[in-house]
């Protein structure tokens, strides 16, 4: 290639690589790689994550894009298309990316070099502003430093965590939790917060 490849992956069997901007889907046949699908993005893409026909791109300033595979077998067409991304306004700079799962619940991570985690949702029929073309953001997570390695892993069935590493030697997990624990949970550490001493 004639570019830098800065990331490179798997989904359905597919290659998929990128050359700073542009993401290429290839297929191995006849002894050699033969591109399906090519999608520019923003300025340059730093990681890659993917789910079923889903991708994550995690860009060097641009923030994150939701992207599906789709192979159309009776008319024979392959399609890489955008479905939606994060709002433009406030960029991000994504050293790593990932899914996390609850039930039917997707979850988009993505880790700056701030040392944040930033959970996305997808919404497919909304007003258009956000949750359509943009991605909603739902938290904003600060893990004290930049985490460059990030791994999805299955934590109990149906819920899929994201283990994260940071450059101070941490191990991080970002896990789902459903209603009823996040509002004894929040609960608890607002009773917390009131009754215990303040040091500082």
């Amino acid at each position: 290639v004639k570019w830098p490849v800065t990331v490179v992956g798997q989904i359905n069997n597919y290659l998929i690589h990128a050359e700073g901007s542009k993401i290429y889907l290839e297929k191995w046949e006849s002894g050699s790689f033969n591109k399906l699908a090519m999608f520019d993005l923003g300025m340059c893409v730093t990681s890659f994550s993917s789910i079923k026909n889903f991708l994550l791109l995690g860009d060097l300033r641009k923030g994150i894009d939701f992207l599906q595979w789709k192979e159309e077998v009776a008319t024979q067409t392959k399609n890489l298309r955008r479905l939606s991304r994060s709002p433009p306004s406030a960029p991000i700079t994504v050293l790593a990316c990932e899914f996390v799962v609850c039930q039917k619940s997707l979850g988009l991570v993505a880790l700056d070099h701030a040392g944040c985690a930033h959970l996305f949702s997808y919404s497919p029929h909304s007003d258009g502003r956000e949750g359509d073309r943009l991605l909603r953001s739902c938290a904003t997570f600060s893990m004290g430093y930049p985490c460059r390695a990030s791994l999805r892993m299955q934590a109990e069935s149906g819920v899929q965590s994201v283990v994260m590493a940071s450059g101070a030697g941490e191990l991080l997990c970002l896990r789902p939790i459903d209603d009823q624990v996040y509002r004894t949970i929040t609960t608890l550490l607002g009773m917390l917060s009131t009754r215990l001493p303040f040091r500082c």
